[in-house]
């Protein structure tokens, strides 16, 4: 019950994100996810009963492969890009 509701209130945040910005997909990334489809299936449930009908089928939903390491490598990214903005200007 508790990794329901889990699923149910990132649901509610992540609606609000896709009916603000309509990304074209929706990355996230987490071992309960990863090991509990019932949390992500409540994710989607609650994601389907909130968003916007215009955006209902635009977006994807995926789980990350990137793993523990999503965060420091889209760290890097960004301080790659910014270096190669400064050196090419």
């Amino acid at each position: 019950m508790a990794l329901e509701n889990f699923g149910y209130y990132l649901g509610i945040g992540l609606t609000s994100i896709l009916n603000t910005f309509n990304p074209e997909a929706v990355i996230i990334g987490n071992d309960v996810i990863e090991a509990l489809p019932m949390v992500l299936n409540s994710v989607r449930n609650s994601i389907s009963l909130r968003i916007h009908h215009q955006f209902a089928n635009s977006y994807d939903l995926l789980l990350s492969s990137l793993g523990k390491n999503a965060t420091t490598l889209g760290a890097s990214s960004l301080v790659i890009e910014h270096f190669l903005e400064a050196v090419c200007a």
